[in-house]
């Protein structure tokens, strides 16, 4: 039986073969079995229990995120879609500049998670991308998702690590996680420069699926100006420009973020897209038609919601147009859109 360590169980000896699942086993080809079954440390679930085998996932799941983050911080996936060929692990580990026994592992761990697809030449296997990660985890694919799963793993994972804590105290574990006070928020998510741009992209990425999805179920078309509040990059302001062009939106957020915006992910073609500099908690916000508020929220207290909530309501025109409201729009997990009225 693998140590709860090992990523996967892979006898040293004897020539490549692949499993049913996918799985590159060397030696003993069969001996393990589906992800689903074996999970990535290669223990054996008897079949039948099945209280048990959701037992072994659940403490397991780290694993798989672990295995996804690292394969994107090295840039496993990069390299394997810019390659014409596909390529074993010895020439990834060497281009990546990388240990060829971890790498190996890594790969391996990658195909049973259907994140890479493997074949076996000359007895020697060699690795290429799936349609999912050539689509989610290259950097350059527009659908790519990467540098939300990097800010994932380098600060949302670190904070759930600390839940027990969080539990026990009702508060967040900024403190913990990465030494500043639970109450500066932007400090522990912009806490470098490498971060910054690092989040702000991250949110980009998800803007740039799921904003058009979010702007048409919202359908802000009889409100002429929009601001959206927190707004980032302004991703979901061209989200909203693309489908509604008769829309004007200025991008609300701190200075630091609207500074690195303007650098990074201004849209200097498009007039209708402004940013603005402030707190909005405490600084005069914009007077539009509809506010909007995605993901912003959660971040905060329930008395700084009702707070934020109440400004947003007052900022918006009274009057200029039949049913002027402020929106918060939520997204769940499952990607349900809760639309909640402030007027």
């Amino acid at each position: 039986m693998a140590s709860p360590s090992a990523l996967l169980w892979v006898p040293p000896r004897g020539p490549p073969s692949l499993s049913p699942s996918g799985c590159v086993h060397r030696g003993m080809p069969g001996r393990l079995g589906p992800p689903s079954q074996a999970g990535l440390e290669g223990r054996w679930v008897p079949p039948g229990e099945e209280g048990y085998r959701l037992l072994k996932e659940y403490s397991s799941a780290f694993m798989v995120s672990q295995v996804l983050f690292a394969a994107c911080e090295l840039g496993v996936f990069d390299l394997l879609a810019e390659a014409p060929e596909a390529l074993g692990s010895a020439a990834v580990a060497a281009r990546l500049g990388v240990s060829s026994r971890g790498t190996e592992l890594l790969l391996d761990a990658c195909v049973s998670l259907k994140l890479l697809q493997v074949e076996v030449r000359r007895e020697k296997a060699v690795y290429e991308s799936t349609e999912l990660a050539s689509t989610y985890l290259a950097r350059a694919s527009p659908k790519s998702q990467r540098d939300m799963l990097l800010y994932t793993a380098r600060t949302t994972y670190l904070c759930w690590g600390h839940l027990a804590a969080a539990v026990r105290d009702g508060k967040n574990q900024y403190l913990k996680a990465f030494g500043v006070p639970s109450e500066e928020l932007f400090t522990a998510i912009y806490r470098s420069q490498g971060e910054r741009p690092q989040a702000v992209r991250g949110l980009q990425d998800e803007w740039r699926l799921g904003g058009p999805r979010v702007v048409a179920a919202l359908d802000p078309s009889p409100f002429p100006c929009v601001c959206d509040l927190g707004g980032g990059s302004g991703a979901l302001a061209k989200a909203c420009m693309s489908l509604y062009p008769g829309s004007q939106v200025t991008v609300f957020d701190i200075p630091d973020v609207v500074q690195m915006a303007k650098r990074h992910f201004s849209f200097p073609e498009d007039e209708r897209i402004s940013f603005c500099e402030g707190d909005f908690f405490k600084d005069r916000l914009p007077e539009p038609d509809l506010c909007i508020l995605a993901r912003a929220l959660h971040d905060w207290t329930g008395e700084k919601c009702s707070h934020l909530l109440g400004r947003t309501y007052q900022a918006c025109k009274t009057g200029a147009l039949p049913g002027s409201y402020s929106v918060c729009i939520t997204l769940s997990v499952c990607g349900v859109l809760h639309l909640e009225p402030c007027s």
